[in-house]
């Protein structure tokens, strides 16, 4: 990225400024035209049917803007949908809005899976006015550490063994789980931030897999 365009240092910094609040998203490319400065963020959530994704972005009040468009690539996934979204948006999508459901949208919500997502905003001209985002989506995997957590014996006066063993065990994969974000988000380690979270999600299925009330 050149640092030479004022808005792309401006952005740098305001990611910088955020890093504790929205560690898990990070700009890896932005292109602007006029003083509109475009961003996203992905906040946090526990539901794994959903897919929230804001509009953060600082538009210039003098200048049109339209043909906003966001183009989410999932994982496995060759075409990604494209979704007209209006200026300053606060969406929740599903399954079904990502073309990954193609069936009873009306009824049920299918699971969103976990895995590198790439996000991409732009209005017109779009070719040109755009950011991209790499997004290590977790949440189906957090879901699955904090039922292991929560069956953990951590009450009383006296820790069994087995539930410290398996507490230090689950804070290990965690830190390694935070890792692999940084990795993707941060910087761009596509290759070895997937690697390091299949191992993760292998680690978190063993330990919760012998773990009953630990």
């Amino acid at each position: 990225m050149k640092t030479s365009n004022p808005l792309q240092i401006m952005e740098r910094i305001f990611c910088l400024n955020t890093k504790n609040l929205v560690y898990y998203i990070r700009e890896i490319k932005l292109t602007t035209l006029g003083k509109h400065i475009l961003s996203i963020d992905l906040p946090v959530t526990r539901n794994a049917t959903l897919f929230p994704i804001v509009d953060t972005s600082l538009y210039e009040s003098g200048l049109g803007i339209s043909c906003e468009r966001v183009e989410i690539y999932a994982p496995g996934f060759d075409c990604p949908p494209i979704l007209s979204l209006t200026k300053g948006f606060k969406a929740n999508l599903t399954a079904c809005d990502l073309k990954m459901q193609t069936k009873n949208c009306d009824t049920e919500n299918w699971l969103i899976p976990d895995g590198i997502y790439k996000i991409r905003y732009s209005v017109s001209p779009n070719d040109k006015v755009f950011v991209e985002y790499y997004h290590l989506r977790t949440v189906n995997t957090y879901n699955l550490y904090y039922d292991c957590l929560s069956n953990l014996d951590l009450c009383g006066e006296v820790i069994p063994q087995a539930s410290f063993k398996k507490y230090e065990e689950l804070r290990k994969i965690k830190l390694y789980l935070d890792n692999a974000k940084t990795k993707v988000e941060d910087f761009h380690e596509l290759q070895e931030g997937l690697e390091m979270f299949q191992f993760v999600l292998r680690r978190l299925k063993k330990v919760c897999s012998t773990c009953n009330n630990c």
